[in-house]
């Protein structure tokens, strides 16, 4: 009896040994032959380029101690799928001539292809500045500022506030020449960003 127990157990070992033999021997998946839902760009020949009246561009600003996050979104109004570039970063219109101490800096990488928008699909973004703590003593200006997206070669779309409807944006600059503000711009994404 005991030998049998001893056998079985030697049996057992042996089974467990060639599973898992079996198991390691097998090819693991690598990146390059896993195909995810996000690596895949199909652009049919016969989508255009979606127009600035089939598109809604919306920002929604939060505030946080000494700073200001917006959410930006695109948002094809159409009933039609269309094409949105994709190799652009948000823009900032300002009067560059009486403001000299405001820089933006792009964040993330933008995707080279256009990005292909079902009827109500979004796209998303996201920026992020200081709201006056950079000044410190030397007191704070308000600057007009304009977001805006180029959609397609030849047009561009402002973001509205989503909460009074305007384009032009408020944005604390520092009185002194010497204080820096910088406006953070993530690149657009079909998920929203959350940095």
């Amino acid at each position: 009896m005991y030998m049998l127990r001893q056998l079985g157990w030697i049996l057992g070992l042996f089974v467990v040994l060639i599973l898992v033999v079996f198991l390691f021997s097998q090819k693991a998946p690598t990146k390059s032959n896993i195909t995810t839902q996000s690596q895949i760009t199909t652009t049919p020949t016969t989508a255009s380029y979606c127009s600035a009246s089939s598109i809604g561009g919306l920002v929604n600003f939060q505030g946080a101690a000494g700073s200001s996050y917006g959410s930006f979104a695109i948002k094809n109004l159409s009933k039609q799928q269309c094409l949105v570039l994709g190799d652009q970063y948000i823009g900032v219109k300002y009067d560059t001539n009486s403001v000299k101490n405001l820089t933006i800096t792009h964040m993330g990488h933008t995707p080279a292809q256009p990005f292909l928008l079902a009827p109500n699909a979004i796209i998303y973004s996201q920026v992020h500045y200081p709201n006056g703590a950079q000044c410190q003593s030397a007191g704070l200006n308000t600057t007009k500022v304009v977001f805006y997206y180029k959609i397609s070669p030849t047009e561009t779309v402002p973001f509205r506030n989503n909460q009074n409807g305007s384009i032009e944006q408020q944005v604390a600059t520092c009185k002194s020449p010497s204080g820096k503000t910088e406006i953070q711009i993530w690149n657009m994404s079909p998920q929203p960003i959350t940095q």
